[in-house]
């Protein structure tokens, strides 16, 4: 089996006589208190190397691709949340791996539809893992482990939260004041963590006025710490439903953050939306991805 990889500047690669390690991606929490001198891909190479990695301890946005020469095996991973993105694809003798599935296309020179991800786009607006746009190649889905050896493929997953869900509520009666507590210090932890990772810039919220959004803004008020908001207004936006800066205006004054609402052009949106298709990986939907991407 030969590999065909693309790796971008935010790629790490650490290596063994025996194992090649390959990640992208953050961490939302410091891994490397014992010795902070290791990369992500280090940390993951040391633990597989000593048969102690857990993908469950890692906390963050990441794929990772572990190349095992001895085993001749490639394993294929991404964080719990799919909130990264890792492709592969198998043509011949060949395993195409990449953060891109465009990228994979063109490498293989091969930009075939899959119908089956076509009919699920128009029906649910979105393209559910492992399906990718291209015929031949897919996406590792949330959570899971693919692990790749000659003309076997096998399929794991190392974390689900219905699992979780349905093992805690056999196991726990909650009331409906201990559910909002426990999502209240969940929600509580993930906002520190990310501050965590702030050095010397002061946090910035998108306020649409929607739960979301308020949500945090309650939080971060919370936390004492200074923050400015910022809403998205397109001028003229009509009947398209894309101006939620009233409400995010009345949000902002109740918890007296520093708001800033910025104006869109209707054209000027229209233009960078066809950019925006052109550059994206895979089809989307999100009628609001054009407005957030221009501010």
């Amino acid at each position: 089996m030969s590999i065909v990889a693309s790796l971008d500047n935010t790629t790490s690669v650490a290596s063994s006589q025996d194992t090649i390690v390959i990640s992208s991606g953050i961490l939302y929490e410091d891994l490397n208190e014992s010795n902070p001198q290791l990369s992500f891909s280090e940390r993951v190479l040391n633990d597989y190397d000593k048969e102690k990695l857990s993908l469950n301890n890692y906390s963050g946005k990441f794929s990772i691709v572990i190349i095992d020469k001895t085993a001749r095996k490639v394993i294929l991973a991404i964080d719990k949340f799919s909130e990264s993105k890792l492709c592969y694809s198998r043509k011949g003798a060949l395993l195409y791996f990449s953060t891109s599935a465009k990228t994979i296309a063109k490498l293989r020179n091969d930009y075939s539809l899959s119908m089956e991800a076509v009919g699920m786009f128009f029906s649910h607006n979105y393209i559910c893992a492992p399906l990718t746009i291209f015929e031949g190649i897919k996406k590792v889905s949330p959570g899971t482990v693919v692990s790749l050896i000659e003309n076997s493929c096998e399929i794991t997953k190392y974390y689900d939260v219905f699992s979780i869900i349905n093992k805690r509520g056999k196991s726990e009666k909650m009331s409906f004041e201990e559910s909002v507590n426990l999502v209240q210090e969940a929600l509580s932890r993930s906002i520190n963590k990310r501050l965590g990772m702030i050095d010397n810039c002061q946090p910035a919220l998108l306020l649409s006025g929607g739960i979301d959004s308020t949500l945090l803004c309650d939080f971060l008020k919370k936390t004492g710490i200074d923050f400015k908001a910022f809403s998205a207004s397109v001028v003229d936006a009509g009947r398209n439903n894309l101006d939620e800066s009233d409400a995010a205006k009345i949000i902002a004054k109740h918890f007296q953050v520093p708001h800033e609402v910025i104006k869109v052009d209707p054209l000027e949106l229209r233009d960078s939306i066809i950019n925006d298709m052109a550059s994206t990986d895979e089809p989307m939907s999100n009628k609001t991805y054009g407005v957030a991407s221009r501010m």
